[in-house]
């Protein structure tokens, strides 16, 4: 094949080999997965530690062995991989808490179902304030200055 030619396969690179066409895709470096998945493991560890949750007891949760925890130990230290059949055996209540800790790092806005009257308020009270919030500036800027002598005018011209 000539490579003036363009294949069907692949058009952009002119090369038939589908296989080096996906590695010509950018991908995330191996570095950043790596780091995400420390991010990852680190606040599913703080989820658990938060909740209470040991690696005893998870290790009897998920495998009704207290053996189990040198696994689960391993895989919350980033020598073990964590795997989604892992994940997915954690408890409800750790699930729950690590999914949407991860939504929240990963930009979204996680808002848990509310029980009482008084935590409505609260939860109402602080969205109005997340909404006025960037409305109000951070700092006080200088005060102005206008001399009483100065035709109005000339005031706001110096203001502008």
């Amino acid at each position: 094949m000539n490579s003036s030619t363009v294949s069907p396969a692949c058009p952009k690179s002119g090369t038939a080999n589908a296989d080096q066409a996906a590695d010509a895709k950018p991908a995330r470096s191996e570095s950043s997965r790596t780091a995400s998945a420390a991010l990852a493991l680190d606040l599913l560890r703080r989820c658990a530690k938060e909740l209470g949750w040991t690696d005893e007891a998870l290790a009897i949760h998920l495998k009704n062995d207290r053996d189990y925890r040198g696994y689960v130990n391993k895989v919350f230290n980033g020598l073990k991989p964590l795997s989604f059949t892992f994940l997915e055996s954690l408890p409800d209540d750790l699930l729950a808490l690590y999914y949407g800790r991860r939504a929240e790092q990963l930009g979204s806005i996680v808002v848990t179902p509310i029980d009482d009257i008084e935590a409505a308020k609260r939860q109402f009270v602080s969205a109005l304030l997340a909404l006025i919030s960037p409305a109000l500036p951070l700092k006080a800027g200088a005060p102005l200055k206008l001399s009483l002598g100065t035709p109005m005018a000339a005031q706001r011209s110096a203001v502008r």
